[in-house]
């Protein structure tokens, strides 16, 4: 099982194919809360939100732990104090 990254699934869901829905499948790609979430506050309409619910079914969703969160601020702080940044895209 592989965790699939917000901005992957984004493009995913822009340019959706055969082979990469067969690469998504055969890795067992999950995506989290975070990425469902973010995915989600895209949407700009109701034809949005049904093809984004029919796109992300095949996906598995990977529960997190509460400790999750702030674990990985922690980890975005200690990265960021050393002049690493992420950067976080909606769309």
């Amino acid at each position: 099982m592989i965790l699939t990254d917000t901005t992957a699934v984004i493009d995913f869901l822009q340019a959706p194919t055969v082979h990469l829905v067969k690469i998504i499948q055969t890795n067992q790609a999950a995506i989290c809360g975070a990425t469902l979430s973010e995915v989600y506050a895209g949407a700009r309409s109701s034809a949005d939100f049904k093809k984004y619910d029919k796109v992300l079914s095949i996906f598995s969703l990977l529960p997190t732990r509460k400790k999750t969160w702030p674990n990985l601020g922690r980890n975005l702080a200690a990265l960021g104090s050393k002049g690493i940044t992420f950067l976080f895209r909606m769309h």
